[in-house]
């Protein structure tokens, strides 16, 4: 079976990685020969940053060495056997926010651990304060050991609270935070703790610390069976089934391709600014039935909508990564969902 056979059986179309690594040329220099630490490297993001990061290696030979960190690396590769053989990827069994391991010198850094996959209502807000602020600062500490010299963070849009209506797109500037009285704020102000610390730990040991603010995405290996709408549209489609929203199907969101992402977050890890926040994310704004009836015919709104309900947004500018490092949206909606579309379809996910 060849490398691109077994991709494609994981869900990975071939043609994905090699736009992610033909985009990813320009940061050679100051990837070449080093060192990446990755946490929550069997997670979403992860998945699609070692493909991406492991195609460059192989086709050109760039020396990047990846220390992927996860709980159960071993669990992860007997369910997803192509990426044992992913090229200068190294696995490492830790929990993060107990990491009590030596580091070799690691130079660059993204931390992407979290647990965005529960869904709100089984979440425990105390444990998602506590692991995201006690994950980020064990994290500090063995990567200040290492010699980090840049670190970035996978935050979120849910630091700036709930987006006005009328703010159609949020830019890093605004200044909105969640309601610590509402126990549905725990994700967003730890995320907002997170950062704060990475910013001190910056300045204090002398390494270059980003944050990638990140909205919402689309791309195999997005759960089908969480509270992720495109998740579970495709699924529904797939399987034959009404799309069924129980909500007006209003809200507007915004949705990147995993493979733009890929693009996105090692471009700000490479060129980003020191103790600045990017948002990371699509600025093309459609209604959550609108995304629906791009993904299948048979949709249906449970719901019906209140003109005087004012809109509820999430959808980040992106003005601020566009003039600063050249980022753009560069998968249209359309193809990034037939592309989840192919790649569901190939693995049998439904």
């Amino acid at each position: 079976m060849t490398f691109e056979t077994e991709l494609t059986q994981q869900g990975l179309l071939v043609d994905d990685v090699e736009r992610i690594r033909s985009r990813l040329v320009p940061l050679y220099d100051a990837l070449r020969g080093k060192r990446l630490l990755i946490t929550g490297a069997t997670g979403f993001f992860g998945k699609w940053l070692l493909a991406g990061l492991a195609e460059s290696n192989r086709r050109d030979n760039l020396g990047l060495e990846v220390i992927a960190v996860s709980r159960t690396p071993d669990r992860f590769l007997a369910q997803y056997p192509a990426f044992k053989s992913l090229s200068g990827i190294r696995y490492l069994a830790a929990d993060v926010a107990t990491f009590d391991q030596p580091l070799p010198m690691v130079e660059l850094a993204i931390h992407a651990a979290t647990d965005a996959a529960t869904p709100p209502g089984q979440q425990k807000p105390a444990d998602v304060l506590e692991t995201t602020v006690t994950g980020t600062r064990t994290m500090l500490a063995a990567l200040q050991k290492a010699g980090v010299k840049r670190l970035l963070t996978t935050s979120s849009g849910a630091v700036y609270g709930k987006q006005p209506s009328e703010l159609t797109h949020v830019p890093e500037t605004y200044l909105g935070a969640p309601d610590v009285m509402d126990l549905g704020s725990a994700y967003g102000e730890g995320k907002r703790i997170a950062e704060l610390m990475g910013v001190v730990s910056g300045k204090q040991h002398g390494f270059d610390f980003i944050s990638a603010r990140c909205f919402a995405f689309i791309g195999t290996f997005l759960p089908l069976d969480a509270h992720f709408a495109a998740g579970n549209f495709i699924r529904d489609a797939l399987a034959g089934r009404v799309i069924s929203i129980s909500g007006d199907g209003t809200p507007q969101r915004s949705y990147l391709y995993a493979g733009d992402l890929v693009v996105w977050l090692m471009t700000m890890l490479a060129r980003g600014v020191a103790g600045r926040a990017y948002n990371v994310g699509s600025d093309h704004s459609v209604s959550i039935e609108q995304l629906a009836r791009k993904i299948g015919s048979n949709v249906e709104v449970k719901t019906p909508v209140d003109p005087k309900k004012p809109i509820a947004r999430y959808v980040p500018s992106i003005e601020r990564a566009r003039a600063e490092l050249g980022l753009d949206v560069f998968t249209p909606l359309e193809d990034a969902i037939a592309r989840m579309l192919a790649s569901t379809v190939s693995t049998g996910s439904t």
